[in-house]
């Protein structure tokens, strides 16, 4: 008899690195934002920045500053509906780096439940602190610490136990013969249907070209 295939658990997955990335930031105490950027399929933090606010200025900074160190991009960044994620600045960054940008939907934080889950796990690391009795060098050193605990030292259920940074580091990242196949892919799904949300394009696109089921 056919081998049965493995029912779907409803999880939507990622089987390509550097396919998406997704940024978020979390308040550390009242005047902090710890700025975050993860890969998809590896769940890697491949970027942190600790913020005084979220406007144009960091967003762009910190996206910039992870293409240049990484030498890497993604080919969907994944943000939220800040202003400065959706700045005229930050959206000119994307679109100069051939990288097709996809907001969450509003007031939906669950749209970007790998970035969120991360955030429980941020602030239970820092639970047990008074974030407000400490400097800026000793957040930055444990936002470091929790950072690196997340890539190198936890081994993930979902990674087959696994650490983040040993599957990013064990798989080949996106060919620009594979960016411009995408992006010509999401442009004829748009034109052909054009009643079509640029979040349902992006999404049918990689579902079509094997990097996201």
């Amino acid at each position: 008899p056919a081998k049965k295939e493995p029912s779907h658990d409803g999880r939507t997955r990622f089987l390509r690195i550097d396919a998406m990335w997704s940024s978020d930031g979390v308040m550390v105490g009242h005047d902090r934002v710890f700025l975050t950027t993860i890969d998809e399929k590896s769940r890697k933090t491949v970027g942190c920045d600790l913020c005084r606010r979220e406007n144009a200025e960091d967003v762009e900074g910190h996206m910039s500053k992870i293409v240049s160190k990484t030498g890497r991009r993604p080919m969907v960044w994944k943000h939220d509906n800040g202003p400065g994620f959706k700045s005229e600045k930050c959206q000119g960054f994307l679109k100069g780096n051939g990288i097709v940008p996809y907001a969450t939907a509003g007031r939906a934080p669950w749209t970007n439940g790998r970035k969120e889950r991360d955030h429980r796990d941020y602030q239970g690391w820092f639970s047990p602190v008074d974030v407000e009795l400490m400097s800026e060098n000793e957040v930055e050193n444990e936002a470091a610490q929790f950072v690196y605990l997340q890539n190198y030292l936890k081994p993930r259920a979902v990674l087959g136990y696994r650490t983040a940074d040993s599957v990013y580091r064990s798989e080949q990242g996106i060919s620009e013969d594979e960016r411009e196949r995408f992006m010509q892919e999401v442009a004829a799904i748009k034109v052909g249907d054009a009643t079509m949300k640029h979040r349902k394009a992006v999404k049918t696109a990689l579902r079509n070209l094997g990097f996201y089921e």
